[in-house]
């Protein structure tokens, strides 16, 4: 497992804030490890109220 940076800390909790599921995707995007990436589409995919 890769160690996670400052960067995918910062994204990780903005996922934890946003509503809006364009919002995650493109810090998918922006992460720089797997983990971080692994991550954020596990919120994706847990989000009950996210919208599109």
């Amino acid at each position: 497992m890769s160690k996670m940076t400052n960067n995918d800390y910062e994204l990780l909790e903005m996922a934890m804030e946003t509503t809006y599921a364009s919002s995650i995707r493109s810090y998918i995007e922006k992460a720089d490890t797997d983990e971080c990436r692994k991550r954020l589409k596990k919120i994706l995919a847990d989000r009950e109220h996210i919208t599109e």
